[in-house]
């Protein structure tokens, strides 16, 4: 089974409760990048004063960007060849990741300033980094892959990583936190099936579309306890 010929549907959870919606307003939005109608668009997160993250590709490269609702500023990692953004705070502070000599790095922009996150490294070498989302009190979720297979989770604030698993020890993915450091994610099991989780400090809810037979993956949180992502449906 591969997740590439399953079928993506959007989803939003209430964790308390767990009661499901589906949004109905929705508003189409048109970003102008460099290379117009050439580029693929991928916007990725939007903060509290509607600017908006992510990135695009020309030819095989990616640029991140930043919209301000009317306007589009590239932002790339000076040297990378590819950067991209995923996600942003309420302070302008954006985290993605970017590749530089076939290394992936996660970098928080503050607005001037790139500084490179590597959770880990390994007799000196350099793995591979991605820095998924930053909440407004600094903390950034992300996760590096092991050395055989699946992925760890991690958040860094302060200078230092802490490592994490998903339920049950799973390699775990995290896609989002919200303040008050609840962190959401997925765990791929042996099938190659996508398991979401809601961490809570210590504590784990798992997230699982009714119907979902290739899995679920939820990708953000918000401060009132709202999910959003995707399950996967043949």
């Amino acid at each position: 089974m591969k997740l590439a010929n399953s079928t993506l549907v959007l989803f939003l959870v209430f964790v308390l409760g767990f009661s499901l919606s589906f949004g109905r307003d929705m508003k189409r939005l048109f970003i102008s990048v460099p290379g117009g109608s050439t580029s693929v668009v991928n916007a990725w997160d939007i903060n509290d004063a509607g600017q908006i993250v992510g990135f695009y590709f020309q030819g095989s490269n990616s640029h991140g960007f930043i919209y301000d609702g009317s306007s589009t500023t590239v932002l790339d990692v000076p040297g990378a060849t590819d950067t991209e953004a995923y996600g942003n705070n309420d302070s302008g502070d954006i985290v993605g990741h970017y590749i530089v000599g076939g290394v992936r790095f996660g970098f928080i922009y503050d607005g001037s300033t790139f500084t490179e996150l590597t959770a880990k490294e390994v007799d000196g070498e350099k793995w591979n980094t991605y820095a998924n989302d930053i909440n407004d009190s600094g903390v950034v979720v992300g996760y590096s892959p092991l050395a055989f297979e699946g992925t760890e989770g991690f958040t860094y604030t302060g200078g230092a990583y802490t490592p994490f698993f998903g339920p049950g020890g799973e390699g775990a993915t995290p896609w989002g936190i919200n303040d008050s450091g609840a962190i959401v994610g997925c765990c791929t099991d042996d099938d190659f099936i996508r398991h979401g989780f809601v961490k809570d400090g210590a504590s784990y809810t798992v997230l699982e579309y009714p119907g979902a037979a290739y899995g679920t993956c939820p990708l953000s949180i918000n401060n009132s306890g709202v999910v959003v992502g995707v399950y996967y449906v043949a």
